[in-house]
């Protein structure tokens, strides 16, 4: 089982999938090197829902790695990954998966996300991440930035 994660992990995931794990440890590591790895230089992530005043917007794998570097940073403790629900088909991996940690106030980050993820086989024979979608948590994310006073970049 990858470390940081727990609850309903598949045992036997595909490529595409055992990508996707590597990213969620990876997060739950706090190793943006480690995400970055994972991530398709064509990479692009939408986060939702739109009423964020992050959401409903394309992020490049630059933009999208600053903005969870700026979250990361404000996590003093480890993260604890749990997988609730897990879905693969082809290219396409859907995970339900809520991260728990301290913040650095000694505050809760305690977010429940729904991802999915499109991984392709590039032309180096290694399986990345070309596009994530995320409907985060709203009144948990929005809580957290206030009172983390957390400054997402704006592009």
């Amino acid at each position: 089982m990858p470390q940081g994660l727990l609850g309903n992990v598949p045992l036997n995931p595909s490529p595409q999938g055992q990508t996707v794990l590597k990213w969620a440890e990876y997060f739950s590591q706090k190793n943006i090197d480690g995400l970055a790895s994972v991530m398709s230089e064509n990479w692009t992530q939408k986060l939702m829902p739109k009423s964020l005043d992050i959401g409903d917007r394309l992020f490049t794998k630059p933009q999208s790695l600053l903005i969870v570097e700026t979250v990361l940073r404000s996590i003093k403790s480890d993260i604890t990954g749990t997988v609730h629900e897990w879905i693969e088909k082809g290219d396409l991996v859907v995970a339900h998966i809520t991260f728990d940690g301290t913040s650095a106030t000694d505050g809760p980050y305690n977010g429940d996300f729904m991802f999915w993820f499109q991984v392709k086989e590039e032309e180096d024979g290694k399986f990345r991440i070309v596009s994530l979608g995320e409907f985060l948590d709203s009144k948990f994310v929005a809580a957290y930035i206030e009172r983390e006073k957390i400054i997402i970049p704006v592009f």
